[in-house]
This record gives C-alpha cells, sequence and structure tokens, in this order.
C-alpha cells in the first residue's frame, strides 16, 4: 500500500541517493506481497537528520508492499516494515459531538479542513508552547499524560448503511476515526461509526457496540480496528508527534493509519475498510489533541498554546477551506485563537489555527496554505 500515492501527487520528493532509490523502486515492481525479509541500512547522514532527510526516507519505505490487515514498524534510516503483533483496542468509544456544543476546542468548536473535492489522505502535527503538563479526570482522579490524537472525517452518507442493515440508511452517517490513544492500552486504532443507525430497539450488526445518546434516541453502532502496541508519548513530547489517515484507493487496497514520531519512527495500521467508498465521501478532516474517550476532556496547564496544523491530499494544490466545526465528543480546555501566522513548507495544502488557555483571548482565526 502506499500511502503518498494519491489521485494526482502534486508534489514529487527528490531522493538524495540514486542507489537507495533504485533499491526501492525493484521492490515496488517486483511483484512481491511479503515484507522484505533483510535490512538494507540507509547512508547515515554526518549531521543530525533532517525533516528533508526523514521524508525521502518515508516515502521510500512508502514503495515497500505490506501485508493486507498489518501491524507494522519502520525505524529510520532501516529500509524495512517489521512486522509486529496487533493487540485488541480500547472498549470506550470516541464519542462523536452531539446536543450542546461547548465552547472549548473538540465537541463541536474546531477548525476542520474542507476540500470541494474528496479526502484521499490527511495528516495532522502541533507546534507547543507552554506546555507542561495535561490530565483527564477519571473517577474523580487525575490521570497525567491520558489523551488522544484523533484525525476525524465529518459525519458522510455512505453505503454501508444499508449494506450493514440499517432500517432507514438515507438518515444513516458514516464516521471515521483515526486514533492514537495513551490509554491504556496504548497504541494506535482506527474506530468506525454509524451514526443514527435506526431507532431505539435496533440491532446493530454483528460485532457492533450499540451506544445510544440520550438527547437523540437513536441508536449508534461503532466498532474498532485492531491496535498497534507503541510507546507512552508524554504530552511534553506532542511537537514530535505526527497522525496520518488514508482512505482505500488505487493501489490502496485498505485503510490505514500512520502515527509518525519525530525523525525516528513510523507505526503503520491496516483497517478493516468499513467504509468502501471513503474515498469519495470525505471532505472535512478534523485534527487535535483531546481526552482518550468517552466524551472526556484533556485539560492542559495553564499557559499552554498549541499551533495545529491539518494537511489534506485531495489531488490538487488548491489551499483547503477552515471551517469552523469538530465532529467529536471529546475536547480540551483550549480556545480558539488567532493564528498570527503560516506554517511554511508544507508537503499537502492545510489549514493552520491556535488554540490557547492563556487569560488574553482573541478572536478565533485560521490559516490556510496552497495555491
Amino acid at each position: 500500500m502506499d500511502v503518498l500515492k494519491s489521485k494526482s501527487l502534486w508534489r514529487t520528493l527528490a531522493f538524495t541517493n540514486a542507489s537507495l532509490a533504485t533499491l526501492v523502486l525493484n521492490a515496488s515492481c517486483s511483484g512481491s506481497t511479503q515484507v522484505a525479509p533483510t535490512t538494507v541500512s540507509a547512508p547515515v547522514a554526518a549531521r543530525p537528520t533532517t525533516e528533508a532527510q526523514f521524508e525521502s526516507w518515508h516515502s521510500m519505505i512508502e514503495r515497500l508492499p505490506k501485508p493486507q490487515n498489518a501491524c507494522l514498524v519502520a525505524s529510520y534510516p532501516e529500509i524495512q516494515w517489521q512486522e509486529i503483533p496487533c493487540a485488541k483496542a480500547p472498549n470506550n468509544p470516541l464519542l462523536p459531538a452531539h446536543g450542546v456544543r461547548g465552547a472549548t476546542v473538540g465537541d463541536g468548536k474546531d477548525f476542520s479542513a474542507v476540500v470541494t473535492g474528496s479526502v484521499n489522505l490527511a495528516e495532522g502535527g502541533f507546534r507547543v508552547s507552554g506546555v507542561k503538563s495535561e490530565y483527564v479526570v477519571k473517577r474523580k482522579h487525575h490521570r497525567a499524560n491520558v489523551y488522544s490524537l484523533q484525525l476525524n472525517t465529518q459525519f458522510f452518507s455512505t453505503e454501508s448503511c444499508a449494506s450493514l442493515g440499517s432500517p432507514d440508511p438515507a438518515d444513516c452517517y458514516g464516521w471515521e476515526q483515526f486514533a492514537y490513544d495513551t490509554g491504556p492500552p496504548v497504541g494506535m486504532f482506527i474506530e468506525y461509526w454509524l451514526v443514527d443507525f435506526g431507532p431505539v430497539g435496533t440491532k446493530c450488526p454483528s460485532g457492533w457496540h450499540k451506544y445510544v445518546f440520550t438527547e437523540t434516541k437513536e441508536v449508534n453502532c461503532w466498532i474498532n480496528s485492531n491496535l498497534i502496541p507503541t510507546p507512552v508519548e508524554p504530552i511534553t513530547a506532542l511537537e514530535r508527534l505526527r497522525l496520518l489517515g488514508a482512505a482505500a484507493y488505487s493501489s490502496r487496497s485498505q485503510d490505514s493509519a500512520e502515527l509518525i514520531v519525530e525523525y525516528s519512527k513510523v507505526y503503520y495500521l491496516g483497517g478493516q475498510n468499513w467504509f468502501p467508498d471513503l474515498d469519495t465521501q470525505w471532505q472535512d478532516a478534523e485534527f487535535n489533541v483531546f481526552g482518550d474517550c468517552c466524551g472526556d476532556q484533556a485539560i492542559f496547564n495553564a499557559g499552554s498554546t498549541i499551533d495545529v496544523r491539518t494537511q489534506v491530499d485531495s489531488g490538487v494544490v488548491t489551499a483547503p477551506a477552515c471551517d469552523l466545526e469538530g465532529f467529536t465528543a471529546e475536547s480540551n480546555n483550549l480556545f480558539l485563537a488567532e493564528t498570527p501566522e503560516k506554517w511554511p513548507e508544507t508537503q499537502y495544502p492545510s489549514i493552520v489555527f491556535t488554540e490557547t488557555n492563556n487569560s488574553h483571548r482573541k478572536k478565533a482565526s485560521c490559516a490556510t496554505e496552497g495555491s
């Protein structure tokens, strides 16, 4: 699966080492469906790894074939995916936004990147200032470094509502979340929702969990993919993390998620592709840091400011629009603020916005990047 090969790859990465590029291209054209058993190391740079070097390496390993439904990890500079055992994802759901929306980020207040066509790949990352601690409240106890990174689609019409047995498929919507959660269990997974699947009494599809909001009385159904275990990243390491989500498209036979840790590792998870039409229906991408489940709030220390960048690949270089709308019920205690500047050198068109809990709050704004 090649998560960087899209409908129209508008930017071509320059490979800095010809022999290494040839190795990867030969591997991708061989027709093999197995992960290469031999580790081949890229030349070690004389200076510290740069973003450009890492992205070139990332592009190379994406060309290697991956097994279906696999949990894989790659470590720079080795040109190899290593398969590791998948685990069971959490039983607690990441809830959709509903009812009265809050003013803090999440639960309906967030900036999402909107395209005129459809998103087939999105990625989110952060710049951080003043973040020293974070916690959620669990049964009146504070639990530190418990949070989720979520890359969410909007609620969208999908043929899966009918194929999975909704009694009213016209009023049923799909929703997909690519998530890294510090749990426990700690790791990355994909969560699928059938929002408003049917009225009270409707049974969810086999293997799916039921969730009913008291406000609507509608039955919602959710199911998780496998989980790829990862180390716990403390909230102070937030700037080191990027989360990527991709729909099945062209040579990508299944949806997938990646957690990118600084310039060192990439964790890859193949999804279950419950929404085969995601690549044509995904138009909004929401990314942020939230509570870890169940409508919880991630509470940051006073003086925390985070810049959020959401990149989207829709096959064009046109900048996405900023939409003041979120789709998850999880939140944080930060407020949207004025975004003073853009974030240079993005790979895909993107939006950038600022959130903070500083006492001085300004009118929320969002910057866009692209042609």
